[in-house]
């Protein structure tokens, strides 16, 4: 059998003795040719490198970049905005034109069988209460609208406007001014001597103000200059007590029995003219009047001595003697 060659066996071809090339002096680089000596080592130095710029990621991050983003982002999300609100005004003008088409179309058209225009608005304000869905739609309209709406019609008819405003505030004024009438009224039987411990004479205000709001609203209204820009002009901390004063004379005009006010001025004045003068101009009341208030109150303190006297031991002392003019043995 035949055996296969040993490797040892084999004729290899000599290694070349001198550098294969086709120059003289050989090739440029073979293993047979030592490296050349480096003067300075390592890579040449470029006298003026030329960098490449940085990339987007890196130019994001700086504060510059930032803040140009935001600015572009800023003004395409205005003129989104802008461009929404444009296309939205159009379309509510064409849906009110086309609205306002469709009621003109329909007063005319009724107009034309001979219903007036009256007719037509009664008719919608006396729709059938049976309904509570339509009821319901025009009571949650007239709440929301409703001020809108009679400032429209004041618009149209000023004349009209005032006539119904004035009508409406007289009549609740007049309700306001009975609701004073009642606070300023005491209850018949009560003490004088009651009538000075219960009367609040600093929290008047703030009651009349919380019982008549639109009396008072009108009173500060009437009585405070603005300027040009519709700031109030007054400084004076006392409009409170002049607006206190006002409401206790219309009470008194009301009747003569609503004079809680009155009566605690008058019995706090000494001299007679000044009650006179005070009386006349409805803050006080008349002489006679307090002089009939001074008598009840000494009567009704006398009955509290003598039920003082009887119910205990006690004795009386004299305050602030006089004994100038006295002589003594």
């Amino acid at each position: 059998p035949l055996r296969p060659l040993s490797p040892l066996n084999l004729d290899f071809t000599p290694l070349p003795t001198t550098p294969p090339g086709n120059s003289p002096d050989g090739p440029l680089t073979s293993p047979f040719i030592p490296s050349p000596v480096k003067l300075y080592g390592g890579r040449p130095r470029v006298s003026a490198p030329r960098r490449n710029p940085r990339g987007t990621r890196d130019l994001q991050k700086q504060p510059e970049w930032q803040a140009a983003g935001l600015q572009q982002a800023r003004q395409e999300a205005e003129a989104v905005e802008q461009a929404l609100a444009e296309k939205e005004r159009e379309f509510k003008a064409k849906q009110k034109q086309k609205l306002q088409n469709t009621v003109h179309g329909f007063v005319r058209d009724t107009m034309k069988g001979g219903t007036s225009l009256r007719e037509i608005l009664d008719a919608m304000f006396s729709i059938n209460q049976d309904d509570p869905q339509i009821t319901g739609v025009f009571s949650r309209f007239f709440r929301a609208h409703g001020a809108n709406l009679m400032q429209k019609v004041a618009e149209r008819a000023p004349e009209e406007g005032d006539l119904f405003a004035t009508q409406q505030i007289a009549d609740l004024v007049e309700r306001e001014g009975k609701i004073i009438q009642n606070l300023l009224t005491r209850e018949s039987g009560t003490k004088v001597s009651e009538l000075l411990s219960s009367f609040n004479m600093r929290g008047l205000a703030d009651e009349l103000r919380a019982a008549a709001p639109t009396m008072w609203g009108i009173l500060v209204a009437v009585s405070t200059a603005t300027d040009d820009e519709g700031e109030s002009k007054r400084r004076d901390p006392s409009l409170h007590d002049s607006l206190r004063l006002v409401c206790a004379m219309v009470s008194l005009l009301r009747s003569q029995k609503a004079n809680n006010f009155q009566a605690v001025i008058a019995l706090l004045l000494a001299a007679k003219r000044e009650i006179e003068v005070f009386a006349h101009a409805g803050i006080s009341l008349s002489y006679k009047s307090v002089m009939n208030y001074i008598k009840t109150l000494s009567q009704e303190g006398i009955r509290q001595f003598r039920a003082v006297f009887r119910s205990c031991m006690c004795s009386i002392v004299w305050d602030n003697l006089i004994s100038n003019h006295m002589k003594f043995d």
